[in-house]
């Protein structure tokens, strides 16, 4: 894989945050600006998938909690979203002792998911958008985002493209804290694609297959063919 070219934390709102009782993030950054939260968007219906999507077996862990794992040992704070009545996926994460909240507006869309999100993280935080279906991101995938998002002061969104006859914009996705508040104006289902309209990120390549997999159906990896992000 290569690429050509990541405040103490507390919550807005109290409410419906479940947090482990023992934290185990390795954190990537280390001075107050370069804070960052994943966001691990989980809590989609999956309605193309036969089976519970996102507790679906990847190398023994399930697949949300796979793609939480996987972001957590280069940010500062792992926070899921998932749907209020998911118990099985609560249980889960809270095994692994990771933070979750509830979206109770969910059936409203991807958007909805990211607003939820925005309500736990403190204004000086920024925000690597996550799929919790795209559970094999290589570790050297966030290094490299974040080492661009250092290299531009932490003022420009950072997106991987993946390298092709036609490349393909990918996920993760990397924000600014000062987009928290566009991010919290976000509706329906095209997640956050009208602020990548307005405030153009800078693409870093990559030949990582893991930035455009996600699993829709329970037979295999799928490209993403319309990106929500």
């Amino acid at each position: 894989m290569a690429y050509s070219l990541v405040k103490h934390w507390k919550r807005k709102k109290i409410k419906s945050v479940r947090r482990p009782p023992v934290t185990s993030v390795s954190i990537a950054a280390s001075n107050p600006g370069e804070k960052i939260t994943a966001v691990i968007l989980a809590a989609g219906k999956g309605t193309r998938f036969n089976g519970h999507k996102m507790m679906h077996d990847i190398n023994g862990i399930p697949m949300a909690i796979r793609s939480a794992l996987n972001a957590q040992p280069h940010v500062h704070h792992v926070l899921v979203i998932v749907r209020p009545q998911d118990h099985r996926l609560k249980r889960a994460l809270d095994k692994y002792r990771l933070a979750y909240t509830d979206n109770p507006d969910f059936a409203q869309g991807m958007s909805s998911s990211i607003v939820q999100a925005i309500d736990h993280i403190p204004d000086d935080q920024h925000i690597l958008l996550c799929l919790g279906d795209m559970p094999h991101i290589e570790p050297d995938t966030y290094q490299c985002l974040i080492a661009g998002f250092r290299k531009h002061e932490f003022k420009k969104i950072i997106r991987p493209i993946y390298q092709s006859e036609d490349p393909i914009p990918a996920h993760p996705v990397l924000f600014p804290a000062f987009l928290q508040a566009d991010l919290k104006l976000l509706s329906g289902d095209a997640g956050a694609r009208s602020i990548l309209k307005i405030h153009q990120p800078i693409l870093l390549e990559t030949s990582d297959e893991g930035v455009i997999k996600d699993i829709d159906y329970c037979h295999g990896l799928e490209p993403r063919s319309q990106w929500l992000l």
